[in-house]
């Protein structure tokens, strides 16, 4: 039987990509899993998210999947930005897509039950994940994200969770100049966000 967390690499283009697997040990090989694709912020590490989410241990008891991919110089190519990432024109759709093609062939994957969660950077690689495969992802979980994709028309709805504090100086909750210098969100977006009013008064 294989440990619980893996460790493993494939290759993408002309780069080799990494990712972490965790496979709850008492899962049950025989039938249909969800998965989730966990997505580091910028700056960061998958080892970072492991701890700051602890889903390896919901995954343990709720009997899920969850894969946790290494961006490039711990960033994400999401469009608008970040990092060398996107500075390089990294191909992270092409990653992301090849990831659930080998989840899908490594485990019994339900693929009605895709799930992308991401923090800051991670967020906004999810929702352009989100935009431009919506047919792979049944539903995103963003934390402190921002949809930047500039058209975006997925090919089907998919559902969004987004957590955002409206005292984030790096995304602002209601858009403008950020600490780390861009205007955020874009000035092509629509509409600003509105508040469910939740939270602390």
């Amino acid at each position: 039987m294989e440990a619980p967390v893996q460790h493993r690499q494939l290759t993408v283009g002309s780069l080799t990509r990494s990712y972490r697997v965790f496979v709850p040990p008492t899962l049950d090989r025989r039938r249909a899993v969800p998965l989730i694709l966990a997505l580091h912020g910028g700056a960061n590490t998958v080892d970072d998210l492991v701890k700051t989410t602890q889903f390896d241990r919901f995954a343990a008891t709720d009997e899920f999947i969850v894969a946790y991919p290494e961006g490039v110089g711990g960033y994400w190519n999401a469009g608008f930005c970040c990092g060398p990432a996107a500075r390089d024109g990294v191909d992270d759709l092409g990653f992301l897509d090849a990831l659930l093609d080998r989840m899908q062939a490594d485990y019994r994957i339900d693929a009605s039950r895709v799930f992308l969660a991401g923090a800051s950077n991670g967020a906004i690689m999810a929702y352009r994940f989100a935009c431009q495969r919506a047919d792979r992802v049944t539903a995103v979980g963003a934390v402190a994200g921002a949809m930047l994709v500039e058209e975006c028309r997925p090919s089907r709805p998919v559902s969004v969770l987004e957590v955002h504090g409206k005292a984030d100086t790096s995304l602002p909750f209601n858009g403008g100049v950020s600490f780390r210098g861009p205007p955020w969100p874009p000035r092509r977006c629509p509409r600003r966000p509105r508040s469910s009013g939740a939270g602390p008064r």
